[in-house]
């Protein structure tokens, strides 16, 4: 299931994202792109958390090797918290048949236990990332989002 959309898109540096509908670009230092929806109830207590996916494009360095690029993936993951927890660290398939890196953890932001999926890829001498964080409450709910947006994102290559 993924989430209805308006047609509206945003782009950087040739990545393109779709906006859901209730979903709004936002500004966050540091990152090309970020996209955020409504915020949910994340835990009893009524903290509310906004899923989200952000997208960084940097040049990739001429030797530049996705093996590398998803280990290096992973063990940034692993100094974002104490707790960390790596669920899941998988191939993923580009449409232009090469393969990129989807990286999977948890860990607890304060009351809030978090779920991130991060896909990692290198086209045209640049290295996308995109990271999608969402409370683990509304994993069910917010990932096929998550991973609809992800998907579309690494499917277009808009000219520049």
């Amino acid at each position: 299931m993924t989430e209805a959309t308006t047609g509206r898109t945003e782009s950087i540096d040739g990545v393109v994202v779709p906006v859901p509908d209730g979903w709004e670009v936002v500004d966050q230092p540091g990152l090309s792109l970020t996209v955020a929806g409504p915020a949910g109830t994340a835990v009893a207590d009524g903290t509310t958390f906004r899923p989200s996916l952000s997208a960084i494009v940097v040049d990739a360095a001429d030797d530049a090797d996705i093996r590398l690029l998803g280990t290096e993936a992973v063990a940034a993951a692993m100094s974002v918290a104490d707790d960390v927890h790596v669920v899941a660290y998988d191939l993923w398939p580009l449409p232009d048949g090469t393969t990129g890196r989807r990286l999977e953890f948890t860990y607890q932001a304060g009351p809030v236990p978090l779920c991130v999926r991060q896909w990692v890829a290198l086209r045209g001498g640049e290295v996308v990332t995109l990271t999608a964080t969402c409370d683990v409450a509304h994993l069910t709910q917010v990932g096929p989002v998550l991973e609809h947006l992800a998907g579309t994102a690494l499917a277009t290559q808009e000219t520049r």
